[in-house]
């Protein structure tokens, strides 16, 4: 979200610089961002097509556990930046997927990822509560440091976002 921020001022400041020496390849880089964003609904069209295969996989009967986890994985990247609710809601479903196979890692994985959507969303309390499941102890290598910006993440924007001046916190 930071750097969306930083984007949109940067973004903003081009008209105010105008007046200035344009550098090499500048009008031509504009065209070209003006015409992906004419085309965002064929981007949009796609993506969406992708997120219905996706979803038309997981119909399949046959499917056992361990594809239904990938496939809500491979849902959950689809949506996150995209629509956070669905984001969150297939997370939900590989958690208690992964709970039920007695899958640890999995549901470790989805837990830290529910919490880091969470606190992009502004639930910091939902995502505080959510890494409270998660023993990092526990967790391999590979997820302790994902564990670790989940919680850099959640703690840095509750504390971003406080109204309590006392605490020293921004706001």
């Amino acid at each position: 979200m930071k750097q969306v921020l930083k984007t949109i001022f940067l973004l903003l400041l081009l008209p105010a610089s105008a007046g200035a020496a344009r550098p090499a390849g500048l009008d031509s880089l504009l065209a070209v961002l003006d015409g992906a964003i004419g085309s965002h609904r064929i981007y949009m069209e796609r993506h969406e097509a992708q997120i219905g295969l996706l979803k038309h996989r997981l119909d399949d009967p046959s499917l056992d556990d361990n594809g239904r986890y990938r496939l809500n994985q491979d849902l959950y990247k689809a949506y996150k930046a995209y629509v956070c609710d669905s984001a969150i809601h297939y997370l939900n479903r590989n958690i208690g997927l992964a709970d039920r196979m007695g899958y640890g890692t999995g549901s470790a994985e989805s837990r830290i990822a529910l919490s880091y959507q969470l606190s992009s969303a502004g639930m910091y309390i939902e995502a505080v509560d959510v890494l409270g499941e998660v023993n990092p102890a526990a967790l391999p290598r590979t997820l302790l440091t994902d564990y670790y910006v989940a919680c850099d993440h959640a703690y840095g924007e509750l504390g971003y976002y406080t109204q309590d001046r006392r605490s020293g916190a921004r706001s």
